[in-house]
Order: C-alpha cells, then sequence, then structure tokens
C-alpha cells in the first residue's frame, strides 16, 4: 500500500479521497460527489437522484474503501438492508457488471469516462461528498523541498479563497 511507503519515508506526500486516521493531512478544494452509476435500461435510470430505499432491490457493487467509510454508514443507516454482492480496489472492471446486468455501481462521480457508454450516473439523495486530501506521514519530518512544496500548496489554496 501507498500508506505504508508514507511510513517509511519512501514518499513524501499521497493524494487520498476520504479519510485517513494517523497521518497529517491538507483538505484540497477539489470535491468526490457519490452516486450510483446504472446502465441506461436500469429501472433506476430515469431517476434524478437516488436515496438509500431506492438501492435495497438491486445488487451493488461499491469500493472497499466506500463500504468502510462513515460517510456511507451515516448516509445508509442500515447496511444490512443493502445487497452488495461485491467490492472492487479499481472499478473500470466493475463497468462491465453493471452494463450487462441489474448492478448499482456505487461510486464517486467522474471516476470512469461514461460518454461512449450505455452506463449513466445518478447522485445520491441527500448528497455524499468526499474532499480530496495531501496527506503524509505524521512520525517522518519532511525534506527541506516537501515542506516547501507543503507551503506552496497551503498559500495556493488560501489565495483561491
Amino acid at each position: 500500500m501507498i500508506e505504508s511507503k508514507l511510513e517509511r519515508g519512501i514518499l513524501d506526500f499521497e493524494i487520498t479521497m476520504g479519510q485517513y486516521e494517523n497521518f497529517n493531512s491538507l483538505t484540497l478544494p477539489e470535491i468526490n460527489e457519490y452516486g450510483v452509476i446504472v446502465s441506461k435500461n436500469h429501472p433506476l435510470a430515469d431517476h434524478s437522484c437516488v436515496t438509500a430505499e431506492d438501492l435495497q432491490n438491486y445488487p451493488i457493487i461499491m469500493s472497499k474503501h466506500t463500504a468502510d467509510s462513515d460517510n456511507f454508514r451515516d448516509w445508509y443507516t442500515e447496511p444490512q438492508k443493502l445487497n452488495i454482492v461485491a467490492t472492487f480496489n479499481l472499478p473500470d472492471n466493475s463497468q462491465y457488471l453493471v452494463d450487462k446486468g441489474p448492478y448499482c455501481l456505487l461510486i464517486y462521480k467522474d471516476l470512469l469516462p461514461l460518454d461512449k457508454s450505455n452506463l449513466c450516473f445518478l447522485p445520491l439523495e441527500p448528497k455524499i461528498i468526499d474532499h480530496n486530501r495531501l496527506i503524509w506521514s505524521s512520525r517522518n519530518q519532511l525534506s527541506n523541498v516537501a515542506s516547501l512544496f507543503l507551503k506552496l500548496i497551503r498559500d495556493s489554496i488560501k489565495s483561491k479563497n
């Protein structure tokens, strides 16, 4: 895992989505919105958004990170009612299952290109977002170059606000 490379000092930084414990972090201005990808002939495809109740009737594929996410657990208070049939680390192969079956792929918006496919993205309601975060080890001191990089990123974020 990349996190172990941060801890061992092999990498200085990582950009992540969501929360990571035991690391220093800087929240970046970009956000990631959760939703589901379904085929255009799926019963939910004509919805403008998807609620937790809508998902109860369909098999769901989601990332391992999402399954463990507090954001998702807070949004869906009764996960035992969900039919989670698979989890993934890389979403590319999951889109083929969604294209050919009744599956709902719970994923960040714009993570997969959908423009030339038979798939569509539906946002969750209520909306769930995750921030991108720059993380670095809390146990290792940053080099001068890494410290300068972090200062420049912080200054850039401040100037945009």
